[in-house]
């Protein structure tokens, strides 16, 4: 079953924006996203998880497995995203919590976060970054907090957007969530 076609694609397209700044990360991440929308036309949604299917796909694979998992769980329309949160298990609110944050900040920064619904996913970030021990991306994103709580309408959120940006080529995301979902698959399955 094919669930969130054009959430994919507004992914793909706040990627791509971010490809577009030339890191390292951001090349590696070109050639995936190519891959994994020829993949998405093809592929069935896993709508139940189970701790075999996880241990059994590639790295390359587990990520999409869970993301794709997750989101069968809501409506097309996330109006019932909240909710559903709310009854994930630790686990998968780690990894939802730094999809979105990862999604908004990509696409069009900070700003754009705390002017989104996903904006509501910060205040988790931080711990978030933490339990898949991204310690970099852990202190940007308390001391974005701080700097939101305060207030000012003179934040240079480009800095903070940059620096978010830059960490990839210092913390490896993808492998620390890939490592993350291992170590706690039953965190993530269904049966």
């Amino acid at each position: 079953m094919q669930v969130r076609a054009n959430q994919f694609v507004c992914f793909i397209v706040g990627i791509l924006f971010f490809i577009s700044a030339g890191s390292a990360f951001a090349q590696k991440m070109e050639a995936q996203l190519s891959s994994e929308l020829i993949d998405y036309a093809n592929r069935e949604v896993q709508t139940s998880l189970s701790a075999n299917r996880i241990d059994g796909a590639s790295d390359d694979e587990v990520l999409q497995l869970v993301k794709d998992n997750l989101l069968s769980k809501m409506k097309k329309d996330l109006s019932d995203e909240s909710a559903v949160f709310s009854r994930f298990s630790s686990g998968r609110q780690v990894i939802y919590t730094i999809w979105q944050i990862e999604a908004e900040v990509n696409n069009g920064g900070f700003h754009q976060l705390f002017t989104s619904t996903a904006g509501r996913f910060i205040e988790g970030a931080e711990t978030a970054f933490k339990a898949i021990q991204a310690s970099r991306f852990a202190d940007l994103v308390r001391e974005v907090n701080e700097e939101y709580r305060k207030g000012s309408s003179g934040t240079d959120w480009k800095a903070f957007d940059n620096k978010f940006l830059s960490l990839y080529d210092q913390e490896d995301l993808q492998k620390l969530k890939i490592a993350y979902i291992r170590a706690n698959k039953h965190e993530f399955a269904d049966n």
